[in-house]
């Protein structure tokens, strides 16, 4: 469940940077989840997200 401590964070993120882009495994459940993921994956790579896979949708 949603509390202020976890954001919303509610199931596990990952990535995988190929040589096309990022392919992101949910995105987490609020854009500030979303926000600092994106902000972790451009500490890793350049490329760009290209694919989004929602696992709970």
């Amino acid at each position: 469940p949603y509390t202020y401590e976890n954001s919303n964070h509610n199931n596990n993120l990952s990535f995988i940077v190929t040589t096309d882009g990022v392919l992101v495994f949910n995105a987490g459940g609020s854009y500030l989840v979303a926000k600092a993921m994106h902000e972790e994956i451009k500490k890793v790579t350049d490329q760009k997200v290209k694919y989004v896979v929602l696992e709970n949708s």
